[in-house]
Order: C-alpha cells, then structure tokens, then sequence
C-alpha cells in the first residue's frame, strides 16, 4: 500500500503537466486561425493615448500592435 501512495504526487505531476501543455497547444492552434483580435483600452498616458482622428498611440499601443 505504501508503494502506490509513492507513486501517485508523481503520476499527479506529470499528468498535470502534459494535460496543461495539450491545452496550451489548442489555444496556440485558435491563436494562428483567428484573423482579428479586439482589444480594449482607456487613455492612461504614456501606455495608451488618444490623439486627433481617433488614432492611438503609446507604449501599450506599440506592444499590441506587434
């Protein structure tokens, strides 16, 4: 009995781990089909600014647009 209580935090882990890279490959896979991404943002300079016609810029702005 004490064998398989040895065993089972490791079965756990490694169960864990390979169940959390498939899900992270699934949305990797959702990621790449997707053509548009919508993101929200409010006027907090220097990250994020509203200048005239409605353009934006600023340092979270340039992350995004990456």
């Amino acid at each position: 009995m004490k064998k398989q209580r040895r065993w089972l935090p490791s079965t756990l882990s490694i169960l864990s781990i390979f169940s959390a890279a498939a899900a992270f490959d699934s949305v990797s896979v959702w990621a790449q089909e997707s053509q548009t991404l919508v993101v929200a943002t409010r006027e907090a300079p220097p990250f994020a600014m509203k200048r005239e016609g409605d353009r934006w810029e600023g340092l979270t702005i340039e992350l995004w647009s990456r």
